[in-house]
Protein backbone atom coordinates (compact mmCIF):
# COMPACT_ATOMS: atom_id res chain seq x y z
CA UNK A 1 0.00 0.00 0.00
CA UNK A 2 1.33 3.43 -0.92
CA UNK A 3 0.98 6.00 1.86
CA UNK A 4 -0.20 9.47 0.91
CA UNK A 5 -0.08 11.87 3.85
CA UNK A 6 -1.80 14.62 1.80
CA UNK A 7 -4.77 12.49 0.73
CA UNK A 8 -7.21 15.02 2.15
CA UNK A 9 -5.95 17.64 -0.35
CA UNK A 10 -6.58 17.57 -4.09
CA UNK A 11 -3.15 18.80 -5.11
CA UNK A 12 0.42 18.70 -3.99
CA UNK A 13 2.03 21.73 -2.37
CA UNK A 14 2.92 24.65 -4.62
CA UNK A 15 6.50 25.31 -5.61
CA UNK A 16 6.44 28.43 -3.47
CA UNK A 17 5.27 26.57 -0.38
CA UNK A 18 7.90 23.90 -0.87
CA UNK A 19 10.85 26.19 -1.58
CA UNK A 20 10.00 28.96 0.85
CA UNK A 21 8.52 27.05 3.79
CA UNK A 22 8.97 23.28 3.74
CA UNK A 23 12.48 22.94 2.33
CA UNK A 24 14.28 25.40 4.65
CA UNK A 25 12.61 23.88 7.71
CA UNK A 26 13.29 20.29 6.66
CA UNK A 27 16.94 21.05 5.93
CA UNK A 28 17.39 22.73 9.31
CA UNK A 29 15.57 19.99 11.21
CA UNK A 30 17.57 17.30 9.42
CA UNK A 31 20.84 19.00 10.31
CA UNK A 32 19.96 19.81 13.92
CA UNK A 33 17.21 17.40 14.87
CA UNK A 34 17.44 14.14 12.92
CA UNK A 35 18.92 12.18 15.83
CA UNK A 36 16.40 13.72 18.19
CA UNK A 37 13.55 12.66 15.90
CA UNK A 38 14.91 9.12 15.73
CA UNK A 39 15.12 9.01 19.53
CA UNK A 40 11.59 10.37 19.87
CA UNK A 41 10.28 7.64 17.58
CA UNK A 42 12.24 4.97 19.42
CA UNK A 43 10.97 6.08 22.82
CA UNK A 44 7.41 6.24 21.54
CA UNK A 45 7.58 2.75 20.03
CA UNK A 46 9.13 1.31 23.21
CA UNK A 47 6.30 2.84 25.21
CA UNK A 48 3.61 1.56 22.80
CA UNK A 49 4.99 -1.95 23.16
CA UNK A 50 5.21 -1.77 26.95
CA UNK A 51 1.62 -0.57 27.04
CA UNK A 52 0.57 -3.51 24.80
CA UNK A 53 -0.60 -1.13 22.10
CA UNK A 54 1.61 -2.83 19.52
CA UNK A 55 3.05 -6.33 19.62
CA UNK A 56 6.72 -6.93 20.25
CA UNK A 57 7.48 -8.18 16.73
CA UNK A 58 6.00 -5.03 15.20
CA UNK A 59 7.91 -2.86 17.64
CA UNK A 60 11.11 -4.71 16.79
CA UNK A 61 10.53 -4.22 13.05
CA UNK A 62 9.88 -0.49 13.46
CA UNK A 63 12.89 -0.06 15.71
CA UNK A 64 15.02 -1.98 13.20
CA UNK A 65 13.91 0.40 10.45
CA UNK A 66 14.72 3.42 12.62
CA UNK A 67 18.17 2.03 13.39
CA UNK A 68 18.83 1.55 9.69
CA UNK A 69 18.03 5.21 9.10
CA UNK A 70 20.15 6.19 12.08
CA UNK A 71 23.15 4.20 10.89
CA UNK A 72 23.54 6.27 7.73
CA UNK A 73 20.98 4.74 5.39
CA UNK A 74 19.24 8.10 5.24
CA UNK A 75 20.81 11.35 4.11
CA UNK A 76 19.93 14.80 2.85
CA UNK A 77 19.60 13.55 -0.72
CA UNK A 78 16.83 11.17 0.37
CA UNK A 79 14.57 13.95 1.61
CA UNK A 80 11.35 14.83 -0.16
CA UNK A 81 10.75 18.51 0.51
CA UNK A 82 7.20 18.28 -0.74
CA UNK A 83 6.42 15.90 2.14
CA UNK A 84 5.86 18.91 4.41
CA UNK A 85 8.29 18.10 7.20
CA UNK A 86 11.06 15.83 8.43
CA UNK A 87 8.70 13.60 10.39
CA UNK A 88 6.66 12.65 7.31
CA UNK A 89 9.91 11.91 5.49
CA UNK A 90 11.10 9.61 8.24
CA UNK A 91 7.72 7.96 8.77
CA UNK A 92 7.36 7.30 5.05
CA UNK A 93 10.78 5.67 4.96
CA UNK A 94 9.96 3.51 8.02
CA UNK A 95 6.77 2.37 6.32
CA UNK A 96 8.73 1.52 3.17
CA UNK A 97 11.16 -0.59 5.22
CA UNK A 98 8.73 -2.23 7.64
CA UNK A 99 5.57 -2.25 5.54
CA UNK A 100 2.41 -0.19 5.95
CA UNK A 101 0.79 -2.76 8.25
CA UNK A 102 3.65 -2.45 10.72
CA UNK A 103 5.31 0.91 10.05
CA UNK A 104 1.94 2.63 9.93
CA UNK A 105 1.47 1.85 13.64
CA UNK A 106 4.35 4.08 14.76
CA UNK A 107 2.27 7.25 14.87
CA UNK A 108 -0.41 5.84 17.18
CA UNK A 109 -1.27 8.06 20.15
CA UNK A 110 0.52 11.21 19.05
CA UNK A 111 0.48 14.05 16.53
CA UNK A 112 3.02 16.03 14.60
CA UNK A 113 2.12 18.87 16.94
CA UNK A 114 3.47 17.25 20.09
CA UNK A 115 6.25 15.49 18.17
CA UNK A 116 7.68 18.72 16.76
CA UNK A 117 7.22 20.51 20.05
CA UNK A 118 9.31 17.77 21.64
CA UNK A 119 11.99 17.87 18.96
CA UNK A 120 12.31 21.67 19.25
CA UNK A 121 12.78 21.41 23.01
CA UNK A 122 15.43 18.70 22.57
CA UNK A 123 17.32 20.85 20.06
CA UNK A 124 16.97 23.90 22.29
CA UNK A 125 18.26 22.22 25.42
CA UNK A 126 21.41 21.19 23.57
CA UNK A 127 21.89 24.78 22.44
CA UNK A 128 21.29 26.20 25.91
CA UNK A 129 23.73 23.71 27.45
CA UNK A 130 26.36 24.83 24.94
CA UNK A 131 25.78 28.46 25.92
CA UNK A 132 25.98 27.49 29.60
CA UNK A 133 29.28 25.71 28.99
CA UNK A 134 30.72 28.71 27.14
CA UNK A 135 29.51 31.08 29.85
CA UNK A 136 31.34 28.96 32.43
CA UNK A 137 34.52 29.41 30.37
CA UNK A 138 33.96 33.18 30.23
CA UNK A 139 33.39 33.41 34.00
CA UNK A 140 36.51 31.30 34.53
CA UNK A 141 38.63 33.53 32.26
CA UNK A 142 37.34 36.75 33.86
CA UNK A 143 37.87 35.39 37.39
CA UNK A 144 41.43 34.30 36.61
CA UNK A 145 42.23 37.70 35.12
CA UNK A 146 40.73 39.37 38.20
CA UNK A 147 42.96 37.29 40.48
CA UNK A 148 46.00 38.54 38.55
CA UNK A 149 45.00 42.18 38.98
CA UNK A 150 43.76 42.51 42.56
CA UNK A 151 46.40 45.21 43.12
CA UNK A 152 46.34 46.81 39.66
CA UNK A 153 45.10 50.32 40.38
CA UNK A 154 42.93 52.01 37.80
CA UNK A 155 40.34 54.73 37.62
CA UNK A 156 36.74 53.78 38.19
CA UNK A 157 34.26 55.75 36.10
CA UNK A 158 30.75 57.09 36.37
CA UNK A 159 29.20 58.92 33.44
CA UNK A 160 32.47 57.96 31.63
CA UNK A 161 34.26 60.50 33.86
CA UNK A 162 36.93 59.74 36.50
CA UNK A 163 35.18 58.77 39.74
CA UNK A 164 37.27 56.85 42.30
CA UNK A 165 40.34 54.60 42.26
CA UNK A 166 39.60 50.89 42.10
CA UNK A 167 41.50 47.88 40.79
CA UNK A 168 41.12 46.06 37.51
CA UNK A 169 40.38 42.96 39.57
CA UNK A 170 37.52 44.77 41.30
CA UNK A 171 36.07 45.86 37.96
CA UNK A 172 36.26 42.31 36.61
CA UNK A 173 34.57 40.94 39.73
CA UNK A 174 31.70 43.33 39.03
CA UNK A 175 31.37 41.95 35.51
CA UNK A 176 31.47 38.40 36.86
CA UNK A 177 28.59 39.17 39.24
CA UNK A 178 26.44 40.10 36.24
CA UNK A 179 27.54 36.94 34.41
CA UNK A 180 26.64 34.83 37.46
CA UNK A 181 23.12 36.18 37.30
CA UNK A 182 23.09 35.29 33.61
CA UNK A 183 24.01 31.73 34.56
CA UNK A 184 20.98 31.48 36.86
CA UNK A 185 18.69 32.80 34.11
CA UNK A 186 20.01 30.21 31.67
CA UNK A 187 19.48 27.44 34.22
CA UNK A 188 15.91 28.60 34.78
CA UNK A 189 15.30 28.68 31.03
CA UNK A 190 16.70 25.15 30.71
CA UNK A 191 14.35 23.91 33.45
CA UNK A 192 11.32 25.25 31.61
CA UNK A 193 12.55 23.86 28.30
CA UNK A 194 13.15 20.39 29.71
CA UNK A 195 9.48 19.40 29.99
CA UNK A 196 8.09 16.82 27.62
CA UNK A 197 5.12 17.52 25.31
CA UNK A 198 5.13 14.08 23.66
CA UNK A 199 1.80 12.29 24.00
CA UNK A 200 -0.17 15.52 24.12
CA UNK A 201 -1.42 14.75 20.62
CA UNK A 202 -2.82 17.51 18.46
CA UNK A 203 -4.08 19.36 21.54
CA UNK A 204 -6.38 17.05 23.53
CA UNK A 205 -4.24 14.06 24.36
CA UNK A 206 -5.29 10.60 23.18
CA UNK A 207 -7.75 7.85 24.03
CA UNK A 208 -4.99 5.24 23.92
CA UNK A 209 -3.56 4.23 27.33
CA UNK A 210 -0.10 5.68 26.70
CA UNK A 211 2.55 6.24 29.36
CA UNK A 212 3.76 9.80 28.95
CA UNK A 213 6.01 9.62 32.01
CA UNK A 214 7.99 6.75 30.51
CA UNK A 215 8.57 8.59 27.24
CA UNK A 216 9.60 11.70 29.15
CA UNK A 217 12.15 9.72 31.14
CA UNK A 218 13.54 7.91 28.10
CA UNK A 219 14.12 11.25 26.36
CA UNK A 220 15.81 12.90 29.33
CA UNK A 221 13.07 15.32 30.28
CA UNK A 222 12.39 16.28 33.87
CA UNK A 223 8.61 15.82 33.68
CA UNK A 224 5.85 15.46 31.09
CA UNK A 225 3.85 18.64 30.54
CA UNK A 226 0.63 18.34 32.56
CA UNK A 227 -1.75 20.03 30.10
CA UNK A 228 -1.94 18.79 26.51
CA UNK A 229 -3.22 22.06 25.12
CA UNK A 230 -0.40 24.00 26.75
CA UNK A 231 2.10 21.39 25.53
CA UNK A 232 1.40 22.20 21.86
CA UNK A 233 0.26 25.82 22.21
CA UNK A 234 3.13 27.27 24.25
CA UNK A 235 6.39 28.60 22.96
CA UNK A 236 7.02 30.99 25.82
CA UNK A 237 10.05 28.87 26.63
CA UNK A 238 11.56 30.20 23.40
CA UNK A 239 10.89 33.75 24.55
CA UNK A 240 12.40 32.97 27.94
CA UNK A 241 15.53 31.46 26.41
CA UNK A 242 15.95 34.41 24.04
CA UNK A 243 15.34 36.86 26.89
CA UNK A 244 18.02 35.13 28.96
CA UNK A 245 20.61 35.26 26.19
CA UNK A 246 19.58 38.83 25.33
CA UNK A 247 20.35 39.95 28.88
CA UNK A 248 23.59 37.98 28.74
CA UNK A 249 24.49 39.67 25.47
CA UNK A 250 23.71 43.07 26.99
CA UNK A 251 26.27 42.36 29.70
CA UNK A 252 28.80 41.09 27.19
CA UNK A 253 28.23 44.14 25.01
CA UNK A 254 28.78 46.55 27.91
CA UNK A 255 31.94 44.68 28.95
CA UNK A 256 33.16 44.69 25.35
CA UNK A 257 32.47 48.41 25.09
CA UNK A 258 34.69 49.17 28.09
CA UNK A 259 37.53 47.08 26.69
CA UNK A 260 37.00 48.72 23.31
CA UNK A 261 37.34 52.23 24.75
CA UNK A 262 40.26 51.24 26.95
CA UNK A 263 42.11 49.95 23.89
CA UNK A 264 42.09 53.39 22.24
CA UNK A 265 45.31 55.38 22.02
CA UNK A 266 43.78 58.01 24.28
CA UNK A 267 43.29 55.47 27.09
CA UNK A 268 45.94 52.85 26.28
CA UNK A 269 44.83 50.83 29.31
CA UNK A 270 44.81 47.54 27.42
CA UNK A 271 45.79 46.02 24.12
CA UNK A 272 43.99 43.17 22.41
CA UNK A 273 46.01 40.34 20.94
CA UNK A 274 47.08 40.55 17.30
CA UNK A 275 45.18 37.34 16.66
CA UNK A 276 41.90 39.09 17.51
CA UNK A 277 42.58 42.26 15.51
CA UNK A 278 42.47 43.27 11.86
CA UNK A 279 44.45 45.68 9.70
CA UNK A 280 43.59 48.55 7.40
CA UNK A 281 43.84 48.21 3.65
CA UNK A 282 45.24 51.74 3.38
CA UNK A 283 46.61 52.86 6.77
CA UNK A 284 49.67 50.76 7.65
CA UNK A 285 49.69 51.73 11.34
CA UNK A 286 46.24 50.35 12.12
CA UNK A 287 45.44 47.55 14.53
CA UNK A 288 41.67 47.34 14.76
CA UNK A 289 40.11 45.45 17.74
CA UNK A 290 37.38 43.94 15.58
CA UNK A 291 36.60 40.99 17.87
CA UNK A 292 35.23 43.47 20.42
CA UNK A 293 33.24 45.23 17.70
CA UNK A 294 31.58 41.96 16.75
CA UNK A 295 30.82 41.19 20.40
CA UNK A 296 29.00 44.50 20.70
CA UNK A 297 27.14 44.16 17.42
CA UNK A 298 26.07 40.55 17.84
CA UNK A 299 23.97 41.62 20.80
CA UNK A 300 21.76 43.43 18.27
CA UNK A 301 21.16 40.21 16.33
CA UNK A 302 20.10 38.44 19.53
CA UNK A 303 17.77 41.27 20.50
CA UNK A 304 16.27 41.06 17.01
CA UNK A 305 15.67 37.34 17.49
CA UNK A 306 13.76 38.02 20.72
CA UNK A 307 11.64 40.71 19.08
CA UNK A 308 10.97 38.43 16.10
CA UNK A 309 9.86 35.62 18.41
CA UNK A 310 7.54 37.85 20.42
CA UNK A 311 6.15 39.44 17.26
CA UNK A 312 5.35 36.02 15.77
CA UNK A 313 3.71 34.88 19.01
CA UNK A 314 1.48 37.81 19.84
CA UNK A 315 -2.13 37.81 18.62
CA UNK A 316 -2.12 34.08 17.90
CA UNK A 317 -4.75 31.70 19.29
CA UNK A 318 -3.75 29.66 22.30
CA UNK A 319 -3.53 26.48 20.33
CA UNK A 320 -1.40 24.94 17.62
CA UNK A 321 -0.67 26.90 14.45
CA UNK A 322 2.34 27.39 12.22
CA UNK A 323 2.93 30.90 13.56
CA UNK A 324 3.65 29.26 16.90
CA UNK A 325 5.14 25.89 16.00
CA UNK A 326 7.43 27.07 13.20
CA UNK A 327 7.84 30.80 12.79
CA UNK A 328 8.11 31.75 16.45
CA UNK A 329 10.82 29.14 17.07
CA UNK A 330 13.01 29.94 14.06
CA UNK A 331 14.65 33.04 15.63
CA UNK A 332 15.92 30.92 18.53
CA UNK A 333 18.55 29.21 16.40
CA UNK A 334 19.97 32.53 15.22
CA UNK A 335 19.93 33.90 18.75
CA UNK A 336 21.84 30.91 20.12
CA UNK A 337 24.35 30.96 17.25
CA UNK A 338 25.15 34.64 17.75
CA UNK A 339 25.39 34.23 21.52
CA UNK A 340 27.81 31.32 21.24
CA UNK A 341 29.97 33.31 18.82
CA UNK A 342 30.06 36.40 21.03
CA UNK A 343 30.98 34.46 24.17
CA UNK A 344 33.84 32.73 22.39
CA UNK A 345 35.13 36.05 21.04
CA UNK A 346 35.03 37.89 24.37
CA UNK A 347 36.55 34.92 26.21
CA UNK A 348 39.40 34.76 23.71
CA UNK A 349 39.88 38.50 24.03
CA UNK A 350 40.31 38.57 27.80
CA UNK A 351 42.47 35.46 27.88
CA UNK A 352 45.00 37.16 25.59
CA UNK A 353 44.68 40.72 26.88
CA UNK A 354 47.72 42.89 27.58
CA UNK A 355 47.18 45.20 30.57
CA UNK A 356 49.19 48.43 30.78
CA UNK A 357 49.40 48.75 34.56
CA UNK A 358 51.64 51.82 34.58
CA UNK A 359 49.30 53.79 32.35
CA UNK A 360 46.32 52.87 34.52
CA UNK A 361 48.12 53.90 37.70
CA UNK A 362 49.44 57.13 36.22
CA UNK A 363 46.01 58.22 35.05
CA UNK A 364 44.49 57.51 38.46
CA UNK A 365 47.13 59.73 40.08
CA UNK A 366 46.43 62.84 38.04
CA UNK A 367 42.71 62.82 37.11
CA UNK A 368 41.18 63.86 40.47
CA UNK A 369 39.66 60.41 41.10
CA UNK A 370 41.05 60.64 44.66
CA UNK A 371 39.04 63.78 45.48
CA UNK A 372 36.39 61.85 47.42
CA UNK A 373 38.98 60.53 49.84
CA UNK A 374 40.27 64.08 50.37
CA UNK A 375 36.77 65.12 51.39
CA UNK A 376 36.42 62.05 53.63
CA UNK A 377 39.77 62.87 55.27
CA UNK A 378 38.67 66.41 56.08
CA UNK A 379 35.61 64.92 57.79
CA UNK A 380 37.77 62.54 59.83
CA UNK A 381 40.50 64.99 60.83
CA UNK A 382 38.54 68.18 61.33
CA UNK A 383 35.15 66.75 62.38
CA UNK A 384 33.31 68.77 59.78
CA UNK A 385 30.06 67.84 58.00
CA UNK A 386 30.67 65.93 54.80
CA UNK A 387 28.75 68.50 52.76
CA UNK A 388 31.10 71.28 53.91
CA UNK A 389 34.13 69.08 53.14
CA UNK A 390 32.65 68.37 49.73
CA UNK A 391 32.36 72.11 49.04
CA UNK A 392 35.97 72.74 50.03
CA UNK A 393 37.35 69.94 47.86
CA UNK A 394 35.13 70.94 44.93
CA UNK A 395 36.66 74.42 45.21
CA UNK A 396 40.16 72.93 45.28
CA UNK A 397 39.43 70.94 42.12
CA UNK A 398 37.83 73.90 40.36
CA UNK A 399 40.82 76.14 41.13
CA UNK A 400 43.28 73.43 40.07
CA UNK A 401 41.52 72.77 36.78
CA UNK A 402 41.38 76.48 36.09
CA UNK A 403 45.11 76.76 36.67
CA UNK A 404 45.94 73.65 34.62
CA UNK A 405 47.13 71.73 37.69
CA UNK A 406 46.57 67.98 37.89
CA UNK A 407 45.50 66.25 41.10
CA UNK A 408 48.96 64.90 41.97
CA UNK A 409 50.27 68.48 42.19
CA UNK A 410 47.68 69.86 44.62
CA UNK A 411 49.33 71.53 47.65
CA UNK A 412 48.22 72.15 51.26
CA UNK A 413 48.15 75.86 50.43
CA UNK A 414 45.53 75.21 47.73
CA UNK A 415 43.40 73.34 50.28
CA UNK A 416 43.74 76.23 52.75
CA UNK A 417 42.78 78.76 50.08
CA UNK A 418 39.62 76.81 49.30
CA UNK A 419 38.82 76.36 53.00
CA UNK A 420 39.10 80.09 53.64
CA UNK A 421 36.65 80.79 50.81
CA UNK A 422 34.15 78.27 52.17
CA UNK A 423 34.47 78.37 56.00
CA UNK A 424 36.58 81.47 56.54
CA UNK A 425 39.69 79.79 57.95
CA UNK A 426 42.61 77.60 56.79
CA UNK A 427 42.82 73.96 57.83
CA UNK A 428 46.57 73.43 58.04
CA UNK A 429 46.55 70.03 56.35
CA UNK A 430 50.09 68.61 56.30
CA UNK A 431 51.87 67.87 53.07
CA UNK A 432 52.50 64.27 54.12
CA UNK A 433 48.85 63.65 54.88
CA UNK A 434 47.79 65.25 51.60
CA UNK A 435 50.21 63.00 49.75
CA UNK A 436 48.73 59.92 51.39
CA UNK A 437 45.16 61.06 50.79
CA UNK A 438 45.81 61.65 47.10
CA UNK A 439 47.52 58.27 46.60
CA UNK A 440 45.13 56.14 44.46
CA UNK A 441 46.55 52.89 45.79
CA UNK A 442 45.80 53.88 49.40
CA UNK A 443 42.40 55.16 48.27
CA UNK A 444 41.60 51.73 46.92
CA UNK A 445 42.91 49.82 49.93
CA UNK A 446 41.06 51.89 52.52
CA UNK A 447 37.68 51.06 50.95
CA UNK A 448 37.25 47.76 52.73
CA UNK A 449 33.51 47.94 53.39
CA UNK A 450 31.50 45.01 52.06
CA UNK A 451 31.71 45.03 48.28
CA UNK A 452 34.50 47.60 48.16
CA UNK A 453 37.67 47.52 46.03
CA UNK A 454 40.11 46.78 48.87
CA UNK A 455 42.22 43.72 48.00
CA UNK A 456 40.82 41.76 50.96
CA UNK A 457 37.30 42.29 49.65
CA UNK A 458 38.24 41.52 46.05
CA UNK A 459 39.94 38.29 47.06
CA UNK A 460 36.79 37.31 48.94
CA UNK A 461 34.76 38.07 45.80
CA UNK A 462 37.10 35.95 43.70
CA UNK A 463 36.80 33.06 46.16
CA UNK A 464 33.00 33.33 46.01
CA UNK A 465 33.09 33.51 42.20
CA UNK A 466 35.24 30.39 42.09
CA UNK A 467 32.82 28.52 44.35
CA UNK A 468 29.89 29.61 42.21
CA UNK A 469 31.72 28.47 39.08
CA UNK A 470 32.45 25.04 40.55
CA UNK A 471 28.81 24.59 41.58
CA UNK A 472 27.55 25.88 38.23
CA UNK A 473 29.77 23.50 36.31
CA UNK A 474 28.65 20.63 38.52
CA UNK A 475 25.01 21.38 37.71
CA UNK A 476 25.81 21.53 34.00
CA UNK A 477 27.52 18.16 34.22
CA UNK A 478 24.55 16.75 36.11
CA UNK A 479 22.26 17.91 33.29
CA UNK A 480 24.53 16.33 30.71
CA UNK A 481 24.74 13.11 32.71
CA UNK A 482 20.95 13.03 32.93
CA UNK A 483 20.69 13.22 29.15
CA UNK A 484 23.43 10.61 28.73
CA UNK A 485 21.82 8.22 31.21
CA UNK A 486 18.40 8.55 29.58
CA UNK A 487 20.01 7.87 26.22
CA UNK A 488 21.65 4.72 27.57
CA UNK A 489 18.34 3.59 29.04
CA UNK A 490 16.59 4.17 25.72
CA UNK A 491 19.30 2.18 23.93
CA UNK A 492 18.86 -0.62 26.44
CA UNK A 493 15.07 -0.73 25.98
CA UNK A 494 15.49 -0.76 22.21
CA UNK A 495 18.04 -3.57 22.41
CA UNK A 496 15.70 -5.69 24.52
CA UNK A 497 12.86 -5.31 22.02
CA UNK A 498 15.15 -5.88 19.04
CA UNK A 499 16.38 -9.27 20.29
Amino acid sequence: MEIDVRERLRSGPSDELVSLVFEPAIRRDFEMGFQHLIDINKAHVVMLCKQNLIVRDDASAILGALERLESGAYSLKDLDFAAEDLHFNVETRVIQLAGAEIGGRMHMGRSRNDLHATMDRMMARVGILEVMDLLAELIDAATKLASEHVDTVMTGYTHTQPAQPVSLGYYLCGVVEALKRDSTRLEAAYSNINRCPLGAGAMAGTGFPIDRSLVSELLGFDIPMPNSLDAVASRDWVSEALAAVSILMTNISRFSYDLYIWSTDEFSYIEVADSLAAVSSIMPQKKNPIALEHCKAKAGHVFGALVANLSCTKNTPFGHCRDISAESVTPLWTGLDETRAAIRLITGSIRTLTVNKDVMSSRARDNFSTATELADSLVRQFDMPFRIAHMIVAKVVSNAVGAGIRSDHITPEMVDEAAVSVIGRPLGLSGEMLKQVMDPDLNMRIRSSLGGPAPTEVRAMIADDSRHLDEYRARIQARKKGLFDSGKRLDSEVSILSM
